[in-house]
């Protein structure tokens, strides 16, 4: 079994003083399996994307990327999972099924869901963060047709149906749909309109390793979000700034709390 305890690519061992690492590993890897019968079984159309879908993904073309179940500052990682169906009330009854088990299983994993929205509801997101600073947060959309679009304030771009056409991958030994890596990583691009600084390790890797690319579709939908949005990718910058230098005192809140304290707000 390889070792889950650490991400060989870029991440650092996990503390054993902060949390029964081994016991963890093996729960969370019960949790993902878990979840990923639960999707496969319920007929929904779904794809797993994000750090999980990325591992794999390397790791299948001969790579070595472990993924810690534990981020950095040792809260257990999501499951990202985008669905493709209309169904929207049945994948969330799932995940909220799912979720609720976290309360008797710590380690457990926790699914993050991206649900398509109709352009109705698209009117723009601006993620609350410790440091207020809002940023672009683009979503997936679809519409009557049935045609699917990542979408942000009224700008969209419609993604080819047969940019989601599934891909088998096996993350020790759970299997389930993913995308193409060039897919996978443009989805990382036009969430915010840029990479986290976090992302791009691992991205340039899947993408060396696949000999694939980022579709243009992407590219110009993310340069389209940076140029409408201007102060918004500034933000970001800043944000990205500041975890840079400040480590994980804004991801833990602190800095909210100092914010809260001394300036009352």
């Amino acid at each position: 079994m390889h070792d889950l305890l650490r991400d060989k690519v870029f991440d650092t061992p996990t503390s054993k003083d902060k949390v029964d690492c081994a016991k963890g590993t093996e729960e969370f890897k019960l949790g993902f399996a878990e979840a990923v019968n639960l999707f496969n079984a319920s007929g929904l159309d779904y794809r797993v994307v994000g750090s999980f879908a990325t591992a794999a993904t390397i790791n299948n073309v001969g790579g070595e990327f472990y993924l810690s179940p534990y981020r950095k500052d040792r809260t257990i990682r999501d499951i990202d999972i985008l669905v493709l169906d209309k169904d929207r009330e049945k994948a969330q009854r799932l995940v909220d099924e799912f979720n609720s088990r976290r309360g008797q299983n710590p380690y457990y994993p926790r699914i993050e869901l991206s649900l398509p929205r109709t352009f109705e509801e698209d009117e723009g997101y601006l993620e609350s963060n410790p440091v207020a600073l809002p940023v672009i947060i683009a979503r997936s959309a679809i519409d009557e047709e049935g045609n699917f679009y990542q979408v942000y304030s009224g700008e969209s771009v419609q993604i080819p149906s047969t940019y989601l056409e599934p891909v088998d991958q096996d993350y020790e030994g759970v299997k389930f749909p993913t995308l193409e890596s060039g897919v996978l990583a443009g989805l990382y691009l036009t969430r915010m309109g840029v990479f986290k600084s976090k992302d791009i390790n691992k991205v340039t890797i899947m993408l060396r390793l696949t000999n694939s690319q980022i579709p243009k579709e992407f590219i110009d939908f993310s340069k389209k979000l940076r140029t409408t949005w201007p102060n918004l990718y500034r933000n970001f910058l800043l944000r990205e700034l500041m975890y840079h230098f400040s480590g994980e005192l804004i991801r833990k809140g602190l800095f909210s709390d100092l914010r809260a304290r001394f300036l009352g707000k």
